[in-house]
């Protein structure tokens, strides 16, 4: 298990996933029309529906939601990325294997 984790192609699809996440999240505010919202209005809402409606207009804890959320998105991200790297990694050795058995003919 140890040296499953610490490939270079699981290290890197860890990485450019988390990254790639973050960058699509953070950006969705720059595409999506004004009437829809943003991040720091669902956020607000879901401290509304959670602790209610004077606690909605809290900073730190608008901060500590935001943060989490974008902790778990970055974590699947990550995976995803990892994931994915994985099965590419996979694909090409399996593709170099082959043409080594069958570039002689």
């Amino acid at each position: 298990m140890k040296r499953f984790i610490y490939k270079t192609e699981i290290t890197v699809g860890l990485i450019v996933g988390a990254i790639l996440t973050l960058a699509i999240a953070g950006s969705m505010d720059l595409f999506l029309p004004l009437d829809s919202g943003g991040w720091s209005e669902a956020i607000r809402k879901s401290i509304h529906v959670l602790f209610g409606p004077s606690w909605e207009n809290v900073l730190p804890l608008q901060i500590a939601f935001g943060m989490i959320a974008f902790l778990i998105m970055a974590g699947l991200g990550a995976l995803i990325g990892a994931l994915f790297a994985l099965l590419i990694s996979g694909f090409f050795r399996k593709m170099s294997q082959h043409m080594d058995k069958h570039g002689d003919e």
